[in-house]
């Protein structure tokens, strides 16, 4: 894009193209695993804004910017379901743990060394 755009009116766009996107999503791969899908949207509608930000820096001036924005959210949904049940525990487990214990890679990023137990 050529100008950055502002955080207002990215949080409306990605707000806006998720609305307009979740319901083909819903239709295509809820009923697939209707346990499983609560957990796969939330963690999209947790990381949707962040997504659709870096992908309007890749695609906004392209005309199928939308085309790709589906293709993604479908590609993620579908291996998302195809994803075995003990690494969707191992997500999970990872979400819930203090972002110091998450891992090697994410403690080099935290502000502050991890509290002992």
């Amino acid at each position: 894009m050529s100008e950055r755009p502002t955080p207002w009116w990215l949080d409306m766009q990605a707000q806006l193209s998720l609305d307009r996107l979740l319901p083909t999503l819903r239709e295509r791969y809820a009923s697939q695993d209707p346990a499983g899908w609560p957990v796969f949207e939330g963690r999209l509608r947790t990381n949707f804004r962040r997504l659709f930000e870096l992908l309007l820096h890749l695609y906004g001036e392209r005309y199928d910017f939308v085309y790709h924005l589906e293709n993604i959210l479908s590609t993620a949904a579908r291996l998302w379901l195809a994803r075995p049940a003990d690494l969707k525990a191992l997500d999970g487990a990872r979400e819930t743990a203090p972002f110091c214990q998450r891992g090697r890679a994410c403690f080099r990023r935290a502000a502050r060394p991890c509290p002992r137990s």
